[in-house]
């Protein structure tokens, strides 16, 4: 075997261990700190299993809710397809304004590329974690004031 060959694989293996030692020494100090034990993680696995087998089996109660659960489903796959077909439209509709075919203003052709172009390079995880920091607090505040309402709405005599 070439000497340069033997050379990649070497520093291959020891990419591998220090990796794996990396992983093992941030195991070990995360286990410390929260005071996890293997074993009794391990040991607690079948107690675990009962505990969902028994609390998240659907029961009499969610069979009811069933038809509810459902019409929400479906109500929340048919805005989803409404809300693509709105957005493809606008789409459509800015697209018209970027290209440079259709002879839009100079001005309002260069913003819409320079919007698109922002949008494209923005990767989707962040744009995934942009819109959950948004989202969350935002539909946390929502649930809290419907709550809010209904439990004032169910105590009026």
């Amino acid at each position: 075997m070439n000497e340069s060959v033997k050379k990649v694989f070497f520093k291959r293996k020891i990419t591998y261990l220090v990796i794996f030692a990396t992983l093992i020494a941030v195991y070990v100090i995360s286990a410390s700190a929260t005071e996890f034990h293997l074993s009794e993680g391990l040991a607690s696995f079948p107690k675990a299993m009962a505990w969902i087998g028994h609390n998240l089996m659907p029961d009499e109660k969610a069979m009811e809710r069933f038809p509810k659960i459902l019409d929400k489903l479906i109500e929340t796959a048919l805005l989803s397809v409404a809300v693509t077909v709105i957005a493809a439209i606008f789409a459509f509709c800015f697209s018209l304004f970027g290209s440079k075919a259709t002879g839009f203003n100079g001005i309002v052709n260069r913003i819409v590329r320079i919007v698109a172009a922002f949008f494209r390079n923005v990767p989707d995880v962040v744009w995934a974690m942009l819109l959950g920091k948004i989202s969350l607090p935002v539909f946390s505040l929502c649930f809290l004031r419907l709550s809010d309402c209904l439990h004032v709405h169910l105590l009026k005599p």
